[in-house]
């Protein structure tokens, strides 16, 4: 996914897929690093559902730290669902990718979960991020995609998210 300019994002979305609980993994890389401004952001969408969707995501923080979070999107107002969780010894270094795991489960309350590893690593087996919500709008299935966003970071534009290995099952 190329992100044009500071402020913009790209996304892609499975709309033949539709799926109350998901497991979610993939990796994702950018071609470089930010050197200051705001971060740059990288979705797992799940039960999206026209302008509502659960949004558990992982952060490239300006100073080289990644955290990961989830927030829900309703009418295309974001809320977030807890702080974001910085993942321990995990930085961003251009060209190398960083493995993403997200879970959506359950419904009123819907359980979602997050982690992220560098690559070449063992998959942690504790979730870093964990909250619960029960909005309305998205306690039931919806399609699935990825989204990458761009803030305000000094970055050379356009940003280039390449992603790999992307795969969305039933969970255990």
């Amino acid at each position: 996914m190329v992100v044009p300019s500071a402020g913009s994002d790209c996304s892609a979305t499975l709309a033949g897929v539709s799926a109350p609980d998901v497991d979610v993994t993939f990796r994702v890389k950018t071609d470089e690093t930010a050197t200051g401004g705001s971060p740059a952001y990288v979705y797992a969408t799940s039960r999206r559902e026209g302008s509502n969707a659960y949004r558990p995501k992982l952060i490239f923080n300006t100073n080289g730290s990644i955290a990961v979070h989830a927030s829900r999107l309703v009418n295309g107002s974001e809320t977030a669902l807890a702080p974001p969780v910085v993942v321990p010894g995990l930085s961003h270094a251009a060209d190398a990718f960083i493995w993403v795991r997200a879970s959506v489960t359950g419904t009123d309350p819907t359980t979602v979960r997050v982690k992220a590893w560098a690559d070449g690593s063992n998959q942690p087996a504790l979730w870093l991020f964990e909250a619960t919500d029960s909005t309305p709008a998205l306690q039931a299935a919806g399609s699935v995609g990825l989204h990458a966003y761009l803030g305000s970071a000094s970055y050379s534009v356009p940003l280039l998210f390449s992603f790999d290995d992307y795969v969305v099952v039933a969970p255990d």
